[in-house]
C-alpha cells in the first residue's frame, strides 16, 4: 500500500457518508464485505455467526 493515510482517510469519509445515508434511507442493517469474506463461499444465506470461518483475502 503506497498511500496508506489517503487509503485509510478514503474508507473512513465514505464509510460515515455511507452510514448516513442508511439512517437517512432507514436501512435497518448493514454487513460490512469485509465480515462477509471471513466466511468465504457460503453454504446457505443468510449467512449466520454458526458458520465455518474461512477467509479468503488478507
Amino acid at each position: 500500500m503506497w498511500q496508506p493515510f489517503k487509503y485509510l482517510l478514503e474508507n473512513g469519509v465514505n464509510g460515515i457518508r455511507l452510514i448516513e445515508a442508511c439512517v437517512r434511507h432507514d436501512v435497518p442493517r448493514i454487513v460490512l464485505s469485509s465480515t462477509t469474506n471471513l466466511f468465504g463461499p457460503p453454504d446457505r444465506i443468510p449467512i449466520d455467526e454458526s458458520a465455518t470461518i474461512s477467509p479468503h483475502s488478507p
